[in-house]
């Protein structure tokens, strides 16, 4: 187990490194709903687990945003 806080969590996985420039950059201007989107389509990329029902609430929040 890594015993670094994560704001000091180095990575080489492109795909993470990607997901934070593109975060980042979202959040910059605000983009709420995009960063979200962000998020769910890495989740799904990779297969993450989400617990205690989070993906489902997590969809649930973006779609109550989209158009």
């Amino acid at each position: 187990m890594n015993n670094q806080p994560s704001s000091q969590t180095r990575t080489t996985d492109p795909s993470l490194i990607q997901l934070g420039r593109d975060l980042s950059a979202t959040l910059l201007v605000g983009n709420l709903d995009q960063s979200l989107a962000l998020l769910l389509d890495h989740a799904d990329r990779t297969e993450y687990r989400f617990s205690d029902q989070t993906r489902a609430r997590l969809r649930a929040r973006l779609s109550e945003t989209s158009p």
